[in-house]
Formats: C-alpha cells, sequence, structure tokens
C-alpha cells in the first residue's frame, strides 16, 4: 500500500469558499490526509487546547500491527456535521468511498451522520463514552 501525506484543504478566515457555500466567513479549516487504511475507523476531537479556540479533528485507523495510526487532521474553529462532511468528502476524493468494519467516535451523532454522508455505512459502530 502506498503511504503519502499532503494537506488537501484550506480556507483561511475572513474568506468566503463558493465550492463549500455553508462555512461562514470567519470560518479556518486545514485538512491533512496520510493515507493508512481502514478496517477500523475512529474519529476523536480535542478541543479548547489554544486561547484561539481552534479544534482538532482526527481520524485514526488501525494500522499492521492493529495500533490506532493518525492519518488525516483537520484544524478549525468549530465543530458540526457540515464541517465534517467537508472533511471526509476531501479524504473520499482521494480514497474513494470507504466501508470500515468498524467506526468508532464520541457522542456527538454528528461525526456519524457525516460519515454516512460521504461514505458507507460501517457494519459495526461504536461510541467512545470517555
Amino acid at each position: 500500500m502506498t503511504n503519502f501525506a499532503l494537506y488537501i484543504y484550506y480556507k483561511q478566515q475572513d474568506e468566503l469558499d463558493q465550492q463549500f457555500s455553508n462555512l461562514k466567513k470567519d470560518d479556518f479549516l486545514l485538512i491533512i490526509i496520510n493515507y493508512y487504511g481502514h478496517d477500523v475507523i475512529c474519529t476523536d476531537e480535542t478541543h479548547g487546547m489554544n486561547s484561539h479556540h481552534f479544534n482538532l479533528t482526527t481520524l485514526l485507523v488501525l494500522d499492521d500491527m492493529r495500533e490506532g495510526f493518525p492519518c488525516a487532521f483537520m484544524i478549525s474553529n468549530h465543530i458540526n456535521e457540515a464541517v465534517l462532511t467537508i472533511f471526509y468528502s476531501k479524504i473520499k476524493s482521494l480514497t474513494g468511498q470507504l466501508q470500515p468494519n468498524v467506526f468508532i467516535s464520541d457522542m456527538a451523532e454528528s461525526f456519524f451522520y457525516a460519515w454516512i454522508v460521504e461514505m458507507k455505512s460501517p457494519k459495526h459502530r461504536l461510541a467512545d463514552i470517555c
């Protein structure tokens, strides 16, 4: 399998993006991907870690040692289903439509709903309640 890393989408604040008209002028998005696999996919959000109120959304897969491997990243100033749909659509543009055996996310439904808009429904879904 070929491994690669690149940024796949960037929208700076104080600009509008005609491709994604649901983004506001003050929205910031940076999406980076490093493709590895898709048997088990986990999404996680880190928020409140800086004074700019940017969130880090990470998509992890299991590597060949069955350990979590972070492979796609999005930095944005807020997280909702529309923003997550953009994240997943940019991943899909490089990887094609993915269908994991297991999809793990936190309790926020927006992670899963955005996933099934862009990708195939997983065989199993787990919610991380930690």
